[in-house]
């Protein structure tokens, strides 16, 4: 037999295949057009029910006493868009809310994504004024 994958080898893999497949999967049902507005909806859906997924995982897997995802990962997913994702998943499955360098990263993160939105709405607003 091959050499077994590492975690995290396994999930930088499945992580943003399954986003991937995702926005696909979107474009297909809904037959959306292939622009920038529906691509950026499907990628946010996307990656937020994957983050989603991947926090209660990984709280299955620290119930088990198994394998966890890297924390790198599920902070990854959350840089590419899935704040909301985690954040519910945070709350619903009590996951990583003790953890106080997890939740820092987590919410510097967030606060940082924020800022970006202003700073490009704000942008938006000017050039339409």
């Amino acid at each position: 037999m091959g050499k077994k994958w590492s975690p995290e080898a396994y999930h930088l893999i499945v992580a943003p295949s399954s986003t991937l497949a995702g926005v696909v999967l979107l474009f297909v049902l809904f037959r959306l057009d292939w622009t920038w507005p529906n691509l950026l909806v499907a990628w946010l859906l996307a990656v937020n029910v994957i983050t989603f997924g991947y926090y209660g995982f990984d709280k299955a897997q620290a119930q088990d006493q198994a394998r966890r995802v890297p924390e790198w990962l599920l902070h990854a997913l959350v840089l590419l868009g899935g704040t909301l994702g985690g954040y519910l998943a945070m709350q619903l499955f009590r996951h990583k809310t003790v953890k106080g360098q997890f939740r820092i990263v987590f919410w510097l993160i967030t606060v940082l994504q924020v800022l970006l939105i202003a700073a490009l709405l704000y942008r938006i607003w000017q050039h339409s004024s």
